[in-house]
């Protein structure tokens, strides 16, 4: 708290005084206009030095409100005479030079409280900050910041912590809920040492925009064998989809045999629609393994704006980006169309299927990694999504982090 010199003091004293005196003198020359005019005529300094002697002679006399004090003074406005007031400073014009200030100081120093978003725009889960600026508050005062919805003051973050500094930086985590819609803004609100703040600017998570379909094509030719991938890759902001479609050159077949086992005889057996359940089963083992994060996403896979990574597969009657058989064994029962896929009936093992589109998106057998997809088993390597990674990256002009998905039980079995 800042001093205040008794000088000063007096003159904050004699200030006000000046100012209850015009007051009074005012109000007086309205009611009793006449009376003043009479006595006083134009002399604002005589009627001051009356209204000043009245309310010196007044102290402990009357209540101190103003109607009291106006039916004094018309009291003794009748009576001929009032003594002057003992001033010792003068009551109208400027004060003498000895009475001026010169230094003004303030008994307090003076609060204010702001605050600001320093980035108004960032993905989910990369750091952020906000900006609070104080003054006249003292250093390890608490601070409550809150990150509110524009449309219902819902609260998206809160930050705790104490002021060090006239600016304090602080840092936070923007996090997507599924409530949200891609068109809410946020306002930063703060308190501390009993002052409110809001900021000015408006906050919004940053979208990326949508990607539309891009067909790829893939050769790839390993010793004797040789294969072409052909799908369709698109992000919409959300996911990621790639997809490509089938034409089935035998496709009015019988339930195919359990895993490992050799068909049985298909007379009296209902037809099946086997390619619903191909499709089934591989978007089972492809879709929702992998996922993408912003490389500089604190959360990693807790991230509510993970972009997981999706399969679809269709079977078509024209149009299609390859054509497959599906049967007992390789041979083709059409030898004057070359497929380049089969789905056998007696799989070797459970995801073999899933095994046979990889091929149709490019993927390579790995016989080294026995219990891979692309060996004879089940599990799903992220080497298989490289080419995947590197059009993400490319096409949205930043870094990504693949990560793996909760698996649901029994997929890798």
């Amino acid at each position: 708290m800042l001093r205040i010199r008794p000088v000063q003091l007096q003159i904050l004293t004699e200030a006000k005084w000046r100012l209850l005196v015009r007051k009074l003198g005012d109000q007086l020359r309205m009611i009793r206009s006449s009376d003043v005019e009479k006595r006083f005529g134009d002399d604002g300094a005589a009627l001051g030095t009356f209204v000043g002697t009245v309310l010196d002679d007044a102290a402990g006399q009357v209540k101190p409100v103003t109607e009291e004090i106006l039916r004094l003074l018309e009291e003794r406005l009748q009576a001929p005479g009032a003594a002057p007031r003992d001033e010792k400073a003068p009551i109208q014009g400027d004060p003498a030079p000895e009475y001026r200030i010169t230094d003004p100081v303030e008994t307090m120093p003076r609060q204010t409280l702001a605050c600001r978003f320093v980035e108004t725009r960032v993905h989910c889960g990369v750091e952020a900050h906000v900006d609070v600026e104080a003054c006249g508050i003292p250093d390890g005062t608490a601070v409550e910041i809150e990150i509110l919805r524009v449309t219902d003051n819902s609260v998206l973050a809160r930050i705790d912590g104490t002021l060090k500094g006239r600016v304090t930086r602080f840092a936070w985590y923007p996090t997507w809920a599924n409530s949200l819609a891609g068109h809410d803004g946020f306002m930063v609100q703060t308190r501390a040492a009993d002052l409110l703040a809001n900021g000015p600017e408006i906050f919004v998570f940053e979208i990326d925009p949508p990607i539309a379909p891009e067909p790829r094509f893939v050769d790839r030719r390993d010793d004797f064998r040789a294969w072409t991938g052909r799908y369709r890759i698109s992000y919409d902001g959300i996911k990621v989809l790639i997809e490509t479609s089938i034409r089935l050159l035998d496709a009015a077949v019988s339930a195919p045999a359990p895993v490992g086992e050799t068909p049985a005889a298909s007379e009296g057996m209902a037809p099946l629609p086997l390619a619903a359940q191909i499709k089934s089963e591989v978007e089972m083992y492809l879709s929702g393994r992998y996922g993408f994060v912003q490389a500089r996403c604190r959360l990693g896979k807790n991230c509510t704006c993970v972009k997981p990574i999706t399969f679809r597969l269709d079977f078509v009657d024209q149009g299609e980006d390859h054509t497959a058989y599906q049967g007992v064994s390789g041979i083709s029962p059409n030898p004057d169309v070359i497929p380049t896929a089969c789905f056998p009936h007696n799989r070797m093992w459970r995801a073999q299927w899933a095994h046979v589109v990889g091929h149709l998106l490019g993927w390579p057998d790995t016989p080294d990694d026995p219990a891979g997809l692309m060996g004879a088993g089940n599990v799903f390597r992220p080497e298989y999504l490289s080419e995947i990674e590197r059009w993400m990256m490319a096409k949205t002009s930043q870094s990504w982090t693949l990560i793996p998905l909760d698996e649901p039980a029994g997929r890798d079995q």
